[in-house]
C-alpha cells in the first residue's frame, strides 16, 4: 500500500547513514566489476531489496557506472523468483537471452534463473551440483578471467 511505502521510505531515509557506514563489498566484488566493465559486459542487478535503498547502496559504493540497471522490489509488478522481471529487463536492455549468467546467493535467485533460462552462477556457501558454484566471488572471478580467454 501507499502508507506501507511511505512509511519504508521515511525509515530508510532515518537509517541510511548509520546503514551505509556498514555496508561493504564482498571480497572480489569490485575486481569483478572492473573486469566486466573493461570488457564491455553489460550488467544488471535484480535484487528483492527495496529498489530505492538498492540505488542508495550502489551509489554510496561508486559503482553506478558498472550497471546498465538497477531493480529491486517495487521497481516491477513481480519480484524475484517471478521470470517476468528478467524479460522486461531483458527486453529493456535488448539482452541476448541466452547469454544472461545470473549470479545470486540464495535459492530464489537460482530459481529465477531457472524460471527465466539463464545460466545460474552461485557464489557463496551450501553450494549445490545443479548449479556452476563457487564459494567467493573470487573463485568466480578467477574462473570468470579464465573462460573469457578462451
Amino acid at each position: 500500500s501507499e502508507k506501507a511505502f511511505v512509511l519504508l521510505r521515511d525509515y530508510i531515509s532515518e537509517k541510511k547513514e548509520d546503514f551505509m557506514k556498514r555496508l561493504k563489498p564482498i571480497n572480489g566484488a569490485k575486481e569483478l566489476l572492473d573486469l566486466n566493465h573493461q570488457l564491455d559486459i553489460p550488467c544488471v542487478i535484480l535484487s528483492n531489496k527495496q529498489g530505492e535503498l538498492l540505488r542508495l547502496e550502489v551509489k554510496h559504493m561508486g559503482w553506478e557506472k558498472y550497471f546498465k540497471g538497477i531493480y529491486g522490489s517495487l521497481d516491477f509488478p513481480f519480484d524475484k523468483p517471478h521470470p517476468s522481471t528478467v524479460m522486461e529487463i531483458r527486453k529493456h536492455h535488448d539482452l541476448i537471452h541466452k547469454n544472461i549468467w545470473f549470479l545470486g546467493d540464495t535459492d530464489v535467485d537460482w530459481q529465477c534463473a531457472k524460471d527465466s533460462n539463464c545460466k545460474a552462477i552461485k557464489i557463496g556457501q551450501n553450494l549445490s551440483l545443479d548449479h556452476y558454484a563457487f564459494p567467493t566471488c573470487m573463485e568466480f572471478l578467477d574462473y570468470f578471467s579464465e573462460f573469457i580467454k578462451k
